[in-house]
């Protein structure tokens, strides 16, 4: 079981860092192409920084949370999704 503080930590990461320790290449516009690898000419995955949510205008997956990414990218378990995070090195 995970803390709500450590869970807190997490989830406040700034999401631009996590997305590029994920691999995610972050243009200057906060997007990039999606990781679900459908087709696409232009990158259609989109972050907001401000509240840590993720958007892909091309598929439409999105998520809530920095950690749902994580989850997303590294089809990994909540826990692991929070201590990859955490690892990153980037918390505050």
């Amino acid at each position: 079981m995970i803390d709500k503080e450590t869970k807190d930590r997490a989830k406040f990461t700034p999401i631009l860092e996590v997305a590029e320790s994920l691999g995610l290449e972050i243009g200057t516009d906060k997007k990039a192409y999606c990781f679900n690898g459908h087709d696409e000419k232009t990158k259609s995955l989109s972050f907001d920084v401000k509240t840590n949510l993720y958007k892909c205008f091309g598929c439409n997956c999105r998520g809530d949370s920095i950690i749902a990414l994580v989850m997303s990218v590294m089809k990994c378990t909540f826990k692991e999704a929070v201590d990859f995070i955490l690892k990153t090195g980037q918390c505050q």
